[in-house]
């Protein structure tokens, strides 16, 4: 049974090294792809495989010999300069490869309008909580839920809405 191979590239963007450690898990193999050495990466991920920029005259070669090497049938593009040359060179070049994921335009604006929905959901809860305190916008909401998602254990909303809403209550000392 053939196994899929999956490039990522630019493997060392934040995106690129989620999709890797998430397909780790799944068992799915990758081969991580960069145009810049970033040491940090290569601690998180391993090795990682220098590929030329893609508006490089070479980028097409090299990429393709890549691809010959490891049969690599899909690639994960996270940065948006590269999904999209990749999807172009795709269609005129007709090449053997697909692109998974969404475009990185696509991919952020759904993270944000998801984040501002759950904002939405929460902005009368902490103006309301806050004895209508709240000077924030629905934007602030929303940053402040994107970044405290990022802390670990920090997930529920109904939790974080209250701490913004207890923060709103107590004014800064002087």
């Amino acid at each position: 049974m053939a196994v899929d191979v999956t490039l990522v590239f630019p493997a060392n963007h934040p995106d690129g090294m989620e999709y890797i450690a998430a397909a780790r898990e799944r068992g799915e193999k990758t081969i991580a792809a960069s145009s810049q050495w970033d040491a940090d990466a290569g601690l998180d991920i391993g090795e990682i495989v220098e590929l030329p920029y893609v508006n490089d005259p070479q980028f097409l070669q090299v990429f393709d010999k890549l691809v010959l090497q490891h049969k690599i049938s899909r690639v994960y593009a996270p940065a948006v300069a590269v999904f999209t040359w990749l999807k172009k060179q795709i269609e005129e070049q007709r090449l053997q490869i697909q692109l998974v994921g969404w475009s990185p335009i696509a991919r952020e604006a759904q993270r944000v309008r998801k984040i501002l929905g759950v904002a939405s959901r929460y902005e009368s809860f902490v103006d309301i909580c806050s004895d209508c305190r709240s000077v924030l916008s629905k934007l602030e909401v929303a940053a402040a839920f994107r970044m405290s998602g990022q802390i670990f254990g920090e997930s529920n909303s109904d939790k974080i809405a209250a701490m913004l809403a207890i923060l709103l209550l107590h004014p800064r000392a002087t």
